[in-house]
């Protein structure tokens, strides 16, 4: 029997729902013991996972429902944007076109609103098969391409353009909580110790005094998001313009890179790895930073520091209406790969005379994170005693 056959697809329909009801178990178990007042969470994907039956049980049980997503770009036009390229770069099913067979087509008639269109295309935000044992479950949420999902009492978010992007997407100014990054705390508090970062040139093989660019390597083969022999011609040729400024250059990998394969290539090129210091204790202290599309670039821009987001996905040429890298800050430009040399030879000269010292940016930083992750707690108190609606 054919993979793609409708039959097929729809005997997976049982084992979704196994699956859905194992979560269940362990959420009752887990609610059982613990029986707090507030389920805080962060902006799950999953649809029939432990998560979500939690959440189900934590709205029944009247708690109340905080998240904190992990990635800063919230809501449902940019899920929309990044769900159907992940589909066209082949990171997900193509089971989640609405017209890749008859079972997609009839439950594409029956809930039009599991699906949207995008680029005259039309997809689910899952397998409408996992889809529908969700929706049997009273798992399923109206709206599935809301993110993060319409169940939460306070959404908290780290930036004001994350705010910004949760009202647009009709979330009430009230639901929403400025939380800063509290990853960044401790950062912060060992950066503004000199031992610390003496520690850290040391260990580097260097002193921040010297100018380096700081490159942010992308984790492209590692996500699936290509092919190992596309990623690494990518690589490369970024290595070649890094390597033709003549300035030290510093790489940092994300946790899923092997971390000889790149030294390998590192090594000659002449560049070092950062293997024990994440990219939050480089950027204050570079002269500016080359990435990919990350996490971590509006945390760079806000150190003061240039960032390069090379654009691989051809997103400044979107015609949705998607907030643009320089609406997130204005030091974060949107470069295609072609236009690298050009970008990099325009920071060098604009960074002339960059100031390297972190110090003051992290001693103004620490006691802004610690004040506002002690204001989320009252706040997050406050509401489980019913204060805030």
């Amino acid at each position: 029997m054919p993979r793609s056959s409708p039959l097929r697809r729809f005997i997976s329909l049982p084992n979704y729902l196994h699956a859905s009801i194992a979560a269940r178990e362990i959420a009752r178990k887990t609610w059982a013991w613990s029986r707090p007042d507030i389920y805080f969470s962060a902006s799950f994907g999953s649809i029939i996972g432990v998560e979500n039956h939690l959440a189900k049980i934590a709205r029944q049980a009247g708690a109340k429902l905080f998240c904190y997503p992990t990635y800063p770009c919230y809501g449902e036009d940019v899920y929309i944007r990044r769900r159907f390229q992940n589909v066209d770069m082949g990171m997900w099913t193509n089971y989640l076109r609405a017209d890749v067979d008859i079972v997609n087509r009839q439950l594409a008639k029956i809930f039009p609103h599991w699906i949207r269109s995008y680029n005259g295309k039309q997809q689910f935000a899952k397998d409408p098969i996992e889809m529908l044992a969700a929706w049997f479950q009273g798992l399923l949420y109206h709206d599935p391409w809301k993110k993060p999902y319409d169940i939460y009492d306070r959404i908290y978010v780290p930036y004001q353009f994350s705010a910004e992007l949760l009202y647009r997407n009709g979330y009430a100014h009230n639901r929403v909580g400025m939380l800063g990054k509290p990853s960044i705390d401790q950062v912060a508090r060992q950066c503004a110790d000199p031992g610390f970062v003496s520690r850290m040139q040391e260990e580097l093989g260097f002193t921040f005094d010297e100018s380096f660019i700081l490159f942010n390597v992308a984790p492209s083969a590692e996500h699936k998001n290509t092919s190992e022999d596309v990623h690494f011609r990518q690589f490369f040729a970024i290595c070649d313009v890094l390597k033709a400024t003549g300035q030290k250059i510093i790489l940092s990998l994300h946790p899923l890179c092997d971390f000889d394969t790149y030294n390998s290539h590192a090594m000659r090129y002449g560049f070092t790895i950062s293997r024990n210091y994440q990219i939050y204790y480089l950027q204050p202290f570079c002269r500016f930073i080359v990435s990919h599309s990350c996490t971590t670039n509006h945390q760079g821009a806000l150190a003061g520091k240039k960032v390069i987001d090379i654009d691989y996905l051809n997103l400044r040429f979107e015609n949705l209406n998607m907030i643009a890298p320089e609406e997130i800050h204005p030091n974060i430009m949107l470069v295609p790969p072609e236009e690298l040399a050009q970008a990099v030879d325009r920071l060098l000269a604009e960074t002339a005379n960059n100031e390297h010292d972190a110090g003051s940016y992290y001693s103004a930083y620490a006691p802004a994170g610690a004040g506002i992750v002690k204001d989320a707690v009252v706040m997050t108190a406050t509401t489980a005693q019913g204060n805030v609606s």
